[in-house]
C-alpha cells in the first residue's frame, strides 16, 4: 500500500504539502495510503497525477480516528479499478478548493469514493472530466463521487461539476445505501450518465424494518445545465413507483379489450421512467396485472355469486427495448354489466439491482413503498335499451328482434323479442322499430303497431311517429289535431 508513502501505526496526525507524486502503482493508493492506526491526515499543496492503484489512484484512507483535509491539491489523471483519484473508508474528512481533472475508475468514483463514514464536506472544489468506465454487471457508477453505507451526510457546496461521465448511474454523484446528501450553490454543466439515470442518484434497497425509505437529496440553488442520462437528467434514484400512463379510472363496456393499449411503467422517486441499459443490454422489466377486491366487487355469476372480476388475454408483459414503455395491448377484464373491478399491476423482477426486489417479499416493498402497485379501477357501464345479456356481455338486439326495456339489475333479460306483425324485420333491431306503411305508432317507446285511421296514403310507417310518420297533405296543426282526437277515442275505447 502506499505507492510513494505509506503512513502506518507510527505516524500520527500525518502533515503533507506542497509535494508531487507522480506516476506511482500500488495495491491502495497509488500515492498515498494513510491506515488504521493514523489519528489524522492533512493534505495540502500537491500535486497528484498519473498514479494507479486496485483501489484510490491516489490517496487511500482507512480507519483514520480523526479524520483528514485536504486542501488546495490538484488531482489529474490518476486511475484505478475503484476510486480513480481517492478512497476514503471508515474516515471522514473535509474537500476543500481542491481540483480533480481527468481521473477515472471501472467500477465506481472517478475521482473519489467515500465508504462507510459520517460526514464528508467537499466544499469549493472543481470536478472535471473524471470518469467511471465500467459497464458490466458490477459496475455501479459516479462519474465523479461515490458515496456508499454512510451513516451521515456528504455535503458538497459551491462546487463545479463539468463534463463528468458515468457508464451506469450518477454522472456526478451516486449514492448507495445512504442517508442524505445536501448539495447547495453547485453549478452541473454537460456531464452524462450513459446507460442509466441521472447526475445526482440516490439508491437504497428496501429491506423489512429499515428506516431509509425514500431518497433523500436536498438540492438548494444547484445549477443544472446540459447534463444527459436515459432518465432523470437532474435528480434520479432507483424505480419506486408503477404507474399507468392511462387515466387512473375507465369506464368500460363488459368484456373490455385494451383500447387504446394499457402503458405501464416502473417510475423513480422522481417520477422518471426507470429505463436503460445494463450489461450491453436493454433493462427487462416484467409487470402482473392481477384482479383485486378493494374496490367493490363484481357479480360474475349466472346466479349472482361475487369475485374480484377476471383479467384474461394478457396479464404479464416484459419490456425489452430501452425507452419503451411496456404495454398491455391485449388484456381483457371481464366483470357483470353494471359492476366495478380493480386490477393491481404490480412490478415483478427486473434485470438490474435499481429495481431488482429479489428475496423480497410484496409486503416488504408496500410497506417501504406504498406506490410500487398501480390500480386501475373499472367501472362496467350497464346493458341499455336495445340490448341484451348474455355471458358477461351486453348484446345488440339482431335484426328483426328489439327490446325498449332497460335490463334488471338481476340481467335477467336474456333475448329480445321477435318483431310483431305488420312491422319491418329488416328495419327492426337494437331498440330501432320499424313498423309498415299504413301503420304508425304513439310513441318510440310501444311496440303496438296502429291502423292508419286514414290509410296507407297517410301514413308512411317506418321508425318515426306522430307527424314523422306521415306522408305529404297529412302533416300541419289541423292534421295533428284530428290526430289527437282519434288518439283520444282510440284510448277511451
Amino acid at each position: 500500500a502506499g505507492g510513494s508513502v505509506l503512513f502506518n501505526a507510527d505516524n500520527t496526525n500525518a502533515m503533507v504539502a506542497e509535494n508531487e507524486f507522480l506516476d506511482s502503482i500500488a495495491t491502495n493508493g497509488g500515492a498515498l495510503a494513510f491506515l488504521s492506526s493514523n489519528t489524522g491526515a492533512n493534505i495540502m499543496n500537491n500535486r497528484i497525477d498519473g498514479n494507479e492503484a486496485e483501489s484510490g489512484g491516489g490517496l487511500y484512507f482507512h480507519l483514520l480516528n480523526t479524520g483528514y483535509t485536504i486542501t488546495d491539491d490538484v488531482f489529474t489523471n490518476n486511475n484505478a479499478n475503484d476510486c480513480g483519484a481517492i478512497q476514503s473508508y471508515s474516515s471522514s474528512g473535509e474537500v476543500r478548493d481542491t481540483s480533480f481533472r481527468n481521473n477515472s475508475a471501472v467500477i465506481a468514483g472517478g475521482a473519489a469514493c467515500f465508504e462507510s463514514v459520517n460526514n464528508i464536506v467537499v466544499n469549493n472544489a472543481t470536478f472535471y472530466g473524471n470518469t467511471q468506465t465500467g459497464a458490466t454487471v458490477d459496475a455501479l457508477g459516479g462519474g465523479a463521487l461515490y458515496y456508499k453505507d454512510c451513516l451521515d451526510t456528504l455535503t458538497i457546496d459551491n462546487s463545479l461539476f463539468v463534463s463528468n461521465e458515468a457508464m451506469m448511474r450518477g454522472s456526478a454523484v451516486y449514492s448507495k445505501e445512504s442517508y442524505t446528501i445536501h448539495s447547495s450553490n453547485n453549478e452541473f454543466t454537460s456531464n452524462s450518465a450513459v446507460n442509466l439515470g441521472g447526475t445526482l442518484f440516490w439508491h437504497y434497497t428496501p429491506q423489512a424494518g429499515g428506516v431509509r425509505d425514500l431518497p433523500n437529496i436536498l438540492s438548494v440553488s444547484d445549477v443544472f445545465d446540459g447534463n444527459a442520462a436515459p432518465y432523470g437528467t437532474e435528480l434520479a434514484t432507483q424505480g419506486m413507483a408503477v404507474h399507468s400512463f392511462n387515466t387512473s379510472e375507465f369506464l368500460f363496456v363488459s368484456d373490455f379489450k385494451s383500447n387504446p393499449p394499457m402503458q405501464i411503467s416502473l417510475l423513480d422517486y422522481y417520477n422518471s421512467s426507470v429505463t436503460g441499459t445494463f450489461g450491453g443490454s436493454p433493462i427487462e422489466m416484467t409487470f402482473n396485472a392481477v384482479p383485486s377486491d378493494d374496490w367493490a366487487y363484481c357479480v360474475t355469476g349466472e346466479n349472482g355469486q361475487t369475485s374480484s372480476g377476471q383479467v384474461s388475454g394478457q396479464s404479464t408483459i416484459t419490456s425489452t427495448q430501452a425507452g419503451m414503455l411496456p404495454t398491455f395491448t391485449a388484456m381483457k377484464l371481464t366483470c357483470m354489466p353494471g359492476n366495478n373491478m380493480s386490477v393491481v399491476f404490480s412490478y415483478v423482477a427486473a434485470t438490474y439491482a435499481d429495481v431488482s426486489i429479489s428475496g423480497i417479499e410484496m409486503a416488504d416493498i408496500t410497506t417501504h413503498y406504498s406506490t410500487r402497485m398501480h390500480i386501475l379501477r373499472a367501472a362496467f357501464r350497464e346493458c341499455v335499451a336495445g340490448e341484451y345479456y348474455f355471458n358477461h356481455e351486453c348484446h345488440v338486439c339482431p335484426a328483426g328482434t328489439y327490446s325498449f326495456a332497460l335490463n334488471p339489475v338481476d340481467y335477467k333479460l336474456t333475448v329480445c323479442e321477435d318483431a310483431p306483425p305488420n312491422v319491418n324485420e329488416t328495419g327492426t333491431s337494437g331498440n330501432s322499430f320499424s313498423v309498415n306503411p299504413g301503420f304508425w305508432r304513439i310513441s318510440n317507446q310501444t311496440d303496438v303497431p296502429l291502423k292508419c285511421p286514414f290509410g296507407d296514403t297517410a301514413c308512411a310507417g317506418g321508425p318515426n311517429v306522430l307527424d314523422g310518420a306521415c306522408n305529404a297533405l297529412y302533416e300541419g296543426n289541423v292534421y295533428a289535431f284530428r290526430l289527437l282526437i282519434l288518439i283520444i277515442m282510440y284510448l277511451l275505447v
